[in-house]
């Protein structure tokens, strides 16, 4: 009878025991899945975030072309390309901001959208110092992109930038931080610079952040220095408050025209 008991107790501890590991095995798998399934939405998001801005602002975006005729007059040659750039529709009638050094001096604006359509524009105002510049299209706008607050701002920040560098790859998208504020670079101050890589091309382009809002306009890259050798991730953009200062009286009185 002893002999049976004792049987019976090892038997009993042996079922405990492996119940025990079950249990710890069963936890622990749970545990497991629950970290790892709380985790991986934090890695897969953040991709999302960036291409629900981009597919926000970039049907917004078009790329110009600045042609003028030979000797300022027809004479039936074609038409020289003297500057092409980047910029952003801000509004459903037509206006669109650029760089002031892809419009100035224009004899022919052309404005490409996305979808490949080609319209003439004519130019609603301009500021050498701040090298912004406003455009209109009289037809209606696939998108219209919206400025952010610069001010809120901070370095480190992610930025994402979109535009057609040497005037072929159309809707380029860059991505990169927000390397400094209150940048100068010759005469104009208060840049953001960015390591979001900026080409030609790009200048008149907008600098978005996540959630989709215009906060600068490209309009410079910094790559050589003459005790430096060659730079790389120097772009420069003018701030969305001095853009939206600067551009609105002009679209006020162009909406009068």
């Amino acid at each position: 009878m002893q002999t049976l008991n004792r049987l019976l107790l090892s038997l009993l501890k042996f079922i405990v025991i492996v119940l025990a590991i079950v249990c710890v095995s069963v936890i622990g798998g749970i545990g497991g899945y629950y970290v790892a399934s709380t985790r991986l939405p934090t890695q897969v998001r953040e991709e999302p975030v960036a291409l629900g801005a981009i597919r926000k602002v970039k049907p917004a975006v078009v790329t110009i072309v600045n042609k003028t005729l030979p000797n300022g007059a027809f004479t039936g040659q074609e038409l020289t390309i003297i500057a092409y750039g980047s910029g952003v529709v801000i509004d459903s009638a037509g206006f669109i901001v650029t760089n002031y050094h892809v419009v100035n001096l224009d004899d022919m604006l052309w404005v490409i959208f996305p979808s490949g359509q080609r319209e003439l524009a004519r130019v609603i105002g301009e500021d050498s110092v701040s090298d912004i510049a406003v455009i209109q299209v009289k037809k209606a706008m696939p998108a219209v992109a919206h400025f952010g607050d610069s001010s809120q701002l901070e370095p480190g920040q992610v930025v994402i930038a979109i535009g057609s560098p040497l005037d072929e790859f159309h809707g380029t998208v860059t991505m990169g931080i927000v390397s400094g504020l209150n940048r100068k670079v010759g005469g104009i101050d208060g840049l953001i610079q960015t390591d979001a890589a900026i080409n030609k091309g790009n200048s008149g382009g907008p600098l978005i952040d996540l959630n989709g809002q215009i906060m600068g306009i490209n309009t410079l890259t910094v790559r050589t220095a003459s005790d430096s050798g060659i730079l790389e991730g120097l772009g420069f953009a003018v701030p969305s408050n001095k853009v939206r200062e600067i551009v609105n009286p002009w679209i006020e009185k162009g909406r009068q025209k």
